[in-house]
């Protein structure tokens, strides 16, 4: 059955209430600035569903104001209202009614036009974007709806207002708060900026609109997932973030943590007058340089999109990043990297040295956030070429920015480092040093979050055989550590399992006539339970049994069998196992020595020579050290004077 056919025609300026089937029967236009299709199967869909099913004949169910622009040719530009309006489209083409296709984002509009109009195309449909995996989902979602469900969508109203000017429309959507996905701060900028145009002269309002309508079709397209390349589950980069980042770079004056870009847009432009800066200049230069700074930083969340001839140390190295997730102060300064320097060997080293430091300052428990400013401003004035040492010599190399971002943020890995390094008298407490914690006897509680990540890089140091005289065995082809897209499988289905057992099985020591001597060894294994070396790691799935509870001699067994985690081999060797204190249990001194072999590989990993490596060297001339011994405020901006010197 068709939906109703009213003729809808309201002009600029004009507003009334509708059926929302009449507005679907409009000559309806998504434009190129607004974002993809963004609503998911729960909770937007699934809450329209339950609309519907709720809704009265007596009271039809009202769904709010959309917003409308109306250009010349009688077509609405859909400004407010385009996830509602895409997904009643889909509710009344998943149960058979016919309606008129409005023109959506090019990327996306074959799509949308063959799984509305091919019923079989929907079955066999391979969606390449995140955009229209979520289209076809909510498709689907709203299929075989029931007759009262389908009568309540076409009695559904809504408030149809056109706005007088397109600029007008998007101030209007900026205060408007309505069901639905919470609007980010990247929507409210972009609408802003529009807004912005109509303080310009008409021609020049013209040119910039199409300016920020082509740049923003460009950033949607960069910011929607791709289903061809991207090895992993489809989610979206935070825009909001991307927007801080940018803004990081592209300001004048300092970012605090706590700021919203949206303010400090507004701040900036209303200093523009003073400055002597355009208007439409402004404009431009702002979504020019958001479009620069998104095509590297999506880059580093998703090294598959760096270019071709990327250094692969390159994709290595930000793959790593990731693979620690406590990095988020650092993309301003990454970014800013990529765009200075390109993805050579030398930037590869250099994201190096940032996980390098992430990773210490985890370990030192320092907050993934502390010391913001210095590395907000580093990146800022780096991208502005504008960086310079305490020597007041402009920072031009990766080695040197290396060794600047070493002795301004970096935790001391341990004291000998800081003697080696240092050349002074200057003293470093142990407990300030992360490689510390490596004996921790509370590690998996107090460092769990970076288990995983630990126990990977150790797995891909075995399979290169960095040190094979360390470690001494050949891969095997079950190794799990050969693809990089299995990261994302070995942190959702591997566990960190306790080599000794935080709940011995007592019921099977008790059959074997052990019960007096585990309960002994329990004791003494109480202080050993979470330290390092009674860590190790086993497939979720068989984290149970022989695999859980049960002694050493028969979880080894089971252990050393499993080909993928090469590093449980070594529980086969009693050279490393060494003679167990309390037979068939693992002891306190096992423990030790697997922490002392663990140790060895984080001191390749993580320690002195891996920084050295990477342009890293003694304290010199060109470090303001007092400056870095002190604990800024996390929110707080530092003052350039400390990282540029007027030459």
């Amino acid at each position: 059955m068709e939906t109703p056919h009213a003729p809808f025609s309201l002009d600029r300026g004009e507003a009334a209430l509708v059926h929302f089937s009449d507005l679907l029967n409009a000559k309806l236009k998504i434009p190129d600035f607004q974002r993809p299709y963004d609503w998911r199967a729960e909770p937007q869909v699934k809450e329209l569903q339950g609309d519907l099913a709720k809704s009265e004949e007596r009271a039809p169910l009202f769904l709010g104001l959309v917003v409308l622009a109306k250009e010349d040719d009688g077509t609405y530009l859909i400004v407010d209202g385009q996830q509602r309006i895409t997904s009643l489209l889909l509710f009344f083409a998943a149960n058979g009614e016919r309606i008129r296709l409005p023109q959506i984002r090019e990327d996306d509009q074959d799509f949308f036009r063959r799984i509305i109009e091919d019923t079989s195309f929907r079955g066999r449909a391979q969606p390449q974007t995140l955009s229209q995996h979520l289209l076809l989902e909510a498709l689907k979602k709203l299929s075989n709806a029931t007759d009262d469900e389908i009568r309540a969508a076409r009695r559904a109203t809504c408030i149809a207002y056109v706005s007088p000017k397109l600029e007008g429309a998007t101030s209007l959507f900026e205060r408007i708060n309505m069901r639905g996905r919470k609007v980010s701060q990247f929507d409210l900028v972009k609408n802003r900026l529009i807004g912005w145009t109509g303080n310009l002269p008409p021609d020049d309002a013209k040119g910039v609109l199409q300016t920020i309508t082509s740049v923003y079709s460009d950033l949607y397209r960069l910011l929607n997932p791709s289903t061809a390349s991207s090895t992993s589950k489809l989610d979206e980069l935070d825009v909001d973030r991307l927007l801080r980042v940018h803004w990081i770079l592209f300001t004048t004056s300092g970012f605090n943590s706590a700021d919203r870009v949206i303010e400090a847009i507004e701040s900036e432009r209303a200093r523009i007058a003073v400055d002597g800066l355009a208007l439409a200049t402004y404009i431009r230069r702002y979504v020019d340089t958001l479009l620069e700074v998104a095509r590297v930083w999506v880059q580093i969340f998703n090294p598959v999109r760096l270019p071709a001839d990327a250094d692969d140390e390159m994709r290595k190295a930000l793959y790593e990043f990731n693979r620690l997730s406590r990095v988020s102060e650092l993309d301003p300064l990454l970014a800013s990297v990529m765009l200075r320097f390109g993805v050579g060997l030398d930037s590869a080293r250099f994201v190096r040295l940032c996980t390098i430091a992430a990773f210490r300052d985890a370990l030192s428990k320092r907050r993934s956030n502390r010391g913001r400013s210095p590395k907000w401003t580093m990146a800022r004035l780096l991208y502005q070429g504008k960086l310079s040492d305490a020597a007041g010599a402009q920072i031009h190399s990766i080695p040197g920015l290396a060794h600047h971002f070493y002795w301004k943020t970096m935790s001391f890995w341990d004291t000998d480092e800081s003697k080696r390094l240092r050349n002074s008298e200057y003293e470093v407490a142990e407990s300030d040093c992360a490689s510390g914690a490596l004996d921790s006897s509370a590690f998996y509680q107090e460092f769990g979050n970076v288990l995983h990540y630990f126990f990977w890089e150790y797995g891909l140091m075995l399979r290169t055989k960095t040190r094979p005289e360390l470690y001494g065995w050949e891969p095997t082809q079950g190794d799990i550590f050969l693809n990089e897209s299995y990261w994302l499988k070995f942190r959702s289905h591997w566990d960190i399992e306790h080599v000794f057992p935080v709940k011995p099985d007592y019921q099977a020591a008790t059959a074997e006539r052990l019960v007096t001597k585990l309960k002994t060894h329990e004791k003494m294994m109480r202080p050993f339970l979470n330290h390092l070396g009674n860590l190790t790691i086993v497939p979720r799935s068989e984290n149970r049994g022989l695999l859980s509870n049960s002694d050493f001699t028969k979880k080894r067994d089971e252990m050393i069998r499993r080909d993928e985690v090469l590093f449980n081999k070594l529980f086969r060797d009693t050279g490393y196992t060494g003679n167990q204190m309390t037979k068939p249990f693992w002891g306190p001194n096992n423990c030790k020595r697997r922490r002392d072999h663990l140790v060895v590989f984080a001191d390749i990993r993580w320690g002195t020579e891996a920084v050295r490596k990477l342009g890293v060297s003694s304290y010199d001339a060109r470090v303001d050290f007092e400056a870095t011994v002190t604990d800024e405020d996390e929110n707080g901006v530092e003052d350039e004077a400390a990282l540029v010197h007027e030459r």
